[in-house]
């Protein structure tokens, strides 16, 4: 993974098991957070504007093929 910073934006480029973790730990923290509330404080979006990140990646995640054998968010 690669991240770079320039003129107030992050630009960052990984490979699909390192978005794949990603997803994971924003779909993880979703559920373990049960407060809407909470998750604001914690992340800075409500709970709708989390999710919609979050399939947001999923979707840029499913733009190359899946590898099923190490892919739990490939479309079956």
């Amino acid at each position: 993974m690669k991240a770079q910073f320039a003129e107030g934006e992050y630009t960052v480029t990984m490979d699909r098991s390192d978005l794949v973790v990603i997803i994971s730990a924003l779909v993880m923290l979703d559920e373990v957070v049960s407060s809407d509330a909470a998750l604001r404080d914690y992340v800075g979006r409500t709970r709708d504007d989390f999710k919609r990140l979050t399939d947001e990646l999923v979707g840029f995640c499913r733009l190359e093929p899946r590898q099923p054998e190490i892919d739990p968010l490939a479309e079956h």
